[in-house]
């Protein structure tokens, strides 16, 4: 009793939009990605066709994820 409490509520993580690099080359979806704050993590998508582009991401595009947070993208 009579002691003081300080209180800090947090929003929780600052989310950020996830680019749609769907259908992007390797490189320009790295770029867009590493831009807008996240990481990437690349998976080569089976049957590997060699076209270097990008055919699946996760999160998907437009989606709130946490700045910094890893996106996978699948090339063929």
């Amino acid at each position: 009793k009579g002691d003081h409490v300080r209180l800090l509520v947090s929003k929780g993580p600052h989310l950020v939009k996830v680019p749609d690099v769907y259908h992007n080359g390797t490189a320009a979806a790295e770029a867009a990605l590493t831009a807008d704050g996240f990481h990437y993590e690349v998976k080569q998508y089976t049957p590997n066709f060699g076209l270097g582009f990008v055919v699946v991401q996760s999160p998907g595009a437009g989606e709130m994820a946490p700045y910094g947070s890893t996106v996978v993208i699948c090339i063929v």
